[in-house]
């Protein structure tokens, strides 16, 4: 069996993952989990969605907004996320998030 590197920092210098977050107003959040690790465009570029760790979070609403993730670093192939998941995603406000790699 390997023996896989246990080196974050290493691993973040080898593959880096640029990730910014947002928070999703619950009436959005069926729309966006149908449509995780399709591709959405953030700030004019292509970015992975990943909303799966909702899964948990949906059975409890609460009524605030669900934060979530896109990574800028992705395997290509996904598809494209429809125009109306991108009308969402344009309204939201990302930020970065202080653990990914920034780019360069």
């Amino acid at each position: 069996m390997p023996q896989w590197s246990r080196d974050r920092s290493l691993d973040a210098t080898k593959y880096p993952d640029e990730r910014w977050r947002a928070g999703c107003p619950r009436k959005h959040v069926p729309l966006l989990l149908r449509y995780d690790h399709h591709v959405v465009r953030v700030a004019g570029r292509p970015a992975l969605l990943l909303t799966s760790r909702w899964t948990a979070e949906t059975m409890t609403d609460d009524g605030g907004a669900l934060r979530f993730e896109i990574s800028f670093t992705y395997a290509k192939g996904h598809p494209p996320a429809p125009a109306s998941v991108q009308e969402v995603v344009d309204t939201l406000t990302f930020e970065p998030v202080d653990t990914s790699t920034p780019p360069g």
